[in-house]
């Protein structure tokens, strides 16, 4: 009986004697592990791309959304809702044991009319601090997002900017690092003070790269925008900030906020008071809040208590407020991540079935052009078991070196691609030895019906073939 060396030592003389039909054979192996490798990696990628990318604001922290009652009932059990009722709109009903649970007051409902509706103004984010004071650290609003054009120091500069309150490092979703100055103080914001915290971009942009190398020199200094509306104010620069760099191809800010966070552009914020002087159709007043728990409180308690205020606010004016934290926002885009990839991988692993056909099909050739050789083969003792792992190990030496060199292909293609979106990522280990495995599975699925068609021809036939 032939030793498994010799058996290796026969399959690569058979692959090396029909060279361009190996070759090709190869390619289809090739290109279904290759696919799968780079779908793998990318999905590791883009996962922990998007982890970074939220990391910055606190796993705890709850974005509030106003949305209408159909809208809550369509996501009634999505997200991170907390005791939204089947029937939005309507207070909420507080169960026995919660009787004794000292809960805020109730919010004040003869200005209701205008404030629990479509929209958060800023007299509700006041009670909302004031209704929580224990267990509410910040509240972030944007009012509204806009632009215009900055003289710069090479020419017209575009920026965007928004309006918000002193809590800026929560508004959005990107993680923001001051770089010099501060944020707005409360003074300012009830002022109307034509202040603003500016990205490095413009800094960049508007008084050149020497000062954005020296962030704290523009500190103090002025410019003046010309927004889209046709309105021009003058702003002093209290703050430099430095958005992360993400380079994502899926950024949750540019998805998630109003205005998002774009490093590439210039932006900043300025006091949510000055809408009506820079945009003068706006109103005060914002869709979604980001709210930061206090640092030692239960935040799931707080979140069910939080959700019932806000129903209670909101109790008969046909919309309500969801609650989402950053942490179950996660959660679900990384569960979306698995199930696209693993729809991807699936479709991938077509391929491998296509290429596992045309192994069958090259080794029913094999046999046939090999026939005398078996046949001699047989004449000489050899048994069927032998000469069936011969095919066998034959198929198995082809569908792995496939296998190999689509791990290695896709390794590095996969490498790169991630390094494209923001995150080196080396394939999963996982995901090599279940595609190496599975090439070889391939290999002995199809190589099994040719293997044992070979070794049932009849030696005297098989001497005598042509």
């Amino acid at each position: 009986m032939i030793g498994w060396g010799e058996n290796i030592r026969l399959a690569l003389a058979g692959l090396r004697a029909n060279k361009m039909r190996s070759i090709l054979t190869l390619l289809g192996i090739i290109i279904g592990i290759t696919s799968v490798i780079v779908i793998m990696t990318l999905s590791v990628g883009i996962q922990r791309s998007v982890a970074d990318s939220i990391s910055g604001t606190g796993a705890q922290d709850m974005q509030l959304m106003v949305l209408s009652s159909d809208e809550l009932r369509q996501q009634q059990g999505g997200g991170d809702a907390v005791n939204v009722t089947p029937y939005v709109g309507d207070a909420v009903a507080q169960d026995e044991e919660d009787e004794d649970e000292e809960e805020p007051e109730e919010p004040a409902s003869d200005n209701g009319e205008d404030e629990t509706k479509d929209h958060f103004t800023p007299e509700f984010v006041q009670r909302l601090r004031e209704a929580f004071p224990n267990e509410i650290s910040g509240i972030g609003m944007t009012v509204y997002n806009a632009g215009g054009e900055i003289q710069g120091v090479n020419g017209s500069v575009v920026a965007s900017f928004d309006m918000a309150n002193q809590d800026i490092e929560l508004v959005g979703w990107s993680k923001r690092q001051m770089l010099a100055g501060r944020s707005f103080e409360q003074s300012e914001i009830d002022d109307q003070a034509e202040v603003a915290v500016v990205n490095k971009e413009l800094v960049k942009q508007v008084f050149g790269e020497s000062a954005a190398q020296d962030p704290k020199s523009v500190l103090g200094q002025n410019f003046e925008i010309s927004t889209w509306e046709g309105e021009e104010m003058t702003f002093e620069v209290i703050g430099v900030y430095e958005d992360l760099q993400t380079q994502n191809l899926l950024n949750p800010g540019d998805l998630l906020n109003r205005g998002g966070s774009n490093e590439s552009s210039p932006q900043f914020y300025v006091p949510y008071t000055l809408v009506t002087e820079l945009v003068p159709e706006a109103e005060l007043s914002a869709y979604s809040l980001t709210v930061r728990p206090a640092g030692g409180i239960n935040a799931t308690e707080f979140r069910a208590k939080l959700q019932r205020y806000l129903d209670q606010a909101w109790a008969g004016t046909g919309y309500g407020v969801r609650i989402t934290t950053m942490e179950s926002l996660t959660k679900e885009l990384e569960q979306t991540f698995t199930y696209v990839a693993m729809g991807l991988s699936l479709i991938a692993g077509l391929s491998l079935l296509v290429g596992g056909i045309g192994v069958m099909n090259i080794m029913l050739v094999t046999v046939t052009e090999r026939t005398r050789e078996i046949g001699v083969r047989k004449a000489l003792g050899a048994t069927r078991r032998s000469i069936r792992v011969q095919f066998l190990v034959e198929a198995m030496i082809v569908c792995l070196m496939g296998g190999l060199l689509g791990v290695l292909l896709g390794g590095v293609i996969g490498a790169v691609a991630s390094k494209f979106i923001g995150t080196l990522v080396a394939p999963p280990i996982g995901a090599v030895l279940f595609a190496l495995a599975f090439s070889v599975g391939i290999g002995v699925f199809f190589g099994y019906y040719p293997a044992s068609k070979a070794a049932k021809l009849n030696p005297i036939d098989a001497l005598r073939y042509e």
